[in-house]
């Protein structure tokens, strides 16, 4: 399953590096998980986000549309699901998946992407092989988000 917030390893690292620490809580009580979302338009970002936030009000959502502060937000907010556009400006989602992936090798992360370019089989298979698990295209069909989400947290 989903891993419980860890909030004294979460607290040093925020600790040593200057930041705040704000406990992790969700409207509906503790937070059971947490999903990192990243795309460069806003206005995606934000129907992603109310859309996952919906479906699963327990978990902590954090975002970007700055593709460059992935790796700040995955060792701040620690996400057990990362979901990626494919193609940002300055770093596309290929790459941030096979950096996480190198990166983070010993620690677990789901990371899929949702894409208006699904469909580009090349695309698709350099993102499966940088360490991707599924992609998803655009405009998202819901069920299918859904139900990985819940294979993710059950796993």
């Amino acid at each position: 399953g989903l891993r419980l917030a860890q909030v004294p390893h979460q607290e040093r690292f925020a600790e040593a590096r200057g930041l705040p620490y704000l406990e992790r809580r969700s409207p509906s009580g503790p937070i059971r998980g947490s999903i990192l979302v990243v795309d460069d338009a806003p206005d995606v970002l934000l129907v992603l986000e109310e859309e996952i936030r919906r479906r699963f009000p327990e978990l902590e959502i954090n975002s970007t549309v700055n593709p460059v502060e992935v790796g700040f937000l995955i060792a701040r907010y620690d996400p057990d699901i990362v979901f990626l556009d494919i193609s940002m400006p300055v770093v596309g989602g290929v790459e941030i998946c096979a950096s996480v992936r190198k990166i983070l090798d010993e620690n677990p992360i789901h990371v899929a992407s949702i894409t208006a370019y699904s469909a580009d089989d090349a695309l698709a298979k350099k993102f499966i092989n940088a360490g991707g698990e599924k992609i998803f295209s655009k405009p998202p069909n819901w069920h299918e988000i859904e139900a990985y989400m819940k294979l993710c947290i059950d796993s």
